[in-house]
């Protein structure tokens, strides 16, 4: 478990899938992150960025240990009290999005529901805690960006005007009535921001 190999995991698909053509990485949440990272570690194999949800990083050491203390919580209630216990607490609102009746969160309630508890905690301590910010170097990428947040995600509001004002190229979508899982809340609306974005890129 760390962040390079998951970096790594990404060029393999990429390698694989798009071998040699520029692609358009799309990122939810920690997704969105792990995009950034690649697009500045490899430009030459990005076309474009969608970043759903998302930021950048911390800069601020306090913003920052805020954050492992709280992914140390997760991880410690998965280990002790199993994966159920995340999706029936209101943290699972983050994964599944708030409107559990949907068939889109159930099909993800069931999905999480089905994972290794040690893994997931593995993955929070070790790879999404403790993840490089890079927020000085968003001036570096020069591809188009399109920024989506929902207008009532609160934690992420802050880090998508952060991301919008730095990304040369970007674009920022607010997407009202939805919170951290825009997929799930409001599909329809995320999806015509996407279409949109590509076919102005």
């Amino acid at each position: 478990y760390s962040f390079d190999l998951v970096l790594d995991d990404l060029g393999r698909v990429l390698d694989w899938g798009a071998p040699e053509t520029p692609v358009v990485l799309a990122g939810f949440s920690f997704g969105g992150a792990l995009s950034l990272h690649f697009a500045l570690r490899h430009p030459e194999r990005v076309r474009a960025l969608v970043l759903i949800d998302t930021g950048p990083g911390f800069k601020n050491p306090d913003a920052q240990a805020g954050w492992l203390a709280q992914v140390e919580r997760i991880a410690t209630n998965l280990e002790t009290r199993g994966i159920q216990s995340f999706v029936d607490s209101r943290a699972a609102a983050t994964a599944i999005g708030r409107r559990p009746e949907l068939p889109a969160a159930q099909h993800a309630a069931r999905a999480i529901a089905k994972m290794s508890p040690r893994g997931v905690a593995n993955f929070g301590r070790r790879v999404s805690g403790p993840i490089p910010g890079c927020i000085d170097e968003l001036a570096q990428i020069a591809v188009p960006a399109l920024v989506v947040v929902g207008a009532e995600d609160d934690a992420y509001l802050r880090a998508a005007d952060v991301m919008a004002a730095r990304l040369p190229k970007a674009t920022k979508v607010v997407i009202p009535r939805a919170g951290h899982v825009v997929s799930i809340e409001e599909p329809e609306a995320l999806n015509a921001a996407i279409i949109e974005f590509l076919k102005n890129v």
